[in-house]
């Protein structure tokens, strides 16, 4: 299992945020999995029998895809606030970070 901090003395805490990321994740596949199985895939279907146009179309008016999207949607959120979150706190490996700029001034020879 990857640890955010990785040979720190926080691996336990890391470990139980990695563990919560990765039930947000493992949420929102199956909620997309969930929206292209339930709402996309039957559409879609639907859709290829000039019949059943209608009840394609009012498949898509119900907004049933739309709770999907919306809750998959939150789970991202989430994940990104976090890890956001976390970026935060941490501090820059040292290759990251930046040396502070020195302006040079060509001299005026006027």
């Amino acid at each position: 299992m990857y640890r955010f901090q990785e040979g720190t003395d926080g691996g336990e805490a890391a470990d139980l945020r990695q563990s919560a990321q990765q039930r947000r994740l493992e949420q929102s596949e199956k909620a997309a999995t969930g929206w292209r199985q339930d709402v996309a895939e039957k559409e879609i279907a639907l859709m290829r029998n000039p019949q059943t146009v209608q009840e394609a179309r009012n498949l898509a008016a119900s907004g049933a895809g739309k709770k999907y999207m919306d809750g998959l949607g939150g789970l991202v959120k989430e994940v990104i606030d976090v890890e956001a979150a976390l970026l935060q706190t941490q501090p820059r490996p040292l290759w990251r970070r930046r040396r502070p700029r020195s302006w040079w001034v060509a001299p005026s020879w006027r």
